[in-house]
């Protein structure tokens, strides 16, 4: 089932929309898509040791 919103009244067409966000910092933006599923682990010395 498809719906479109051009036939609805104003209040109901913006309850439809999707919010939109204006990214500012594009250097930080564009870091967190080159980390996304990047995991770190420190395992401490002691581990190794026991």
């Amino acid at each position: 089932m498809t719906l479109h919103n051009e036939g609805l009244p104003i209040n109901l067409r913006s309850l439809m929309s999707k919010p939109r966000y204006k990214t500012t910092n594009w250097k930080q933006y564009n870091q967190a898509l080159i980390n996304r599923g990047s995991l770190t682990f420190w395992i401490d010395e002691e581990a190794f040791a026991e």
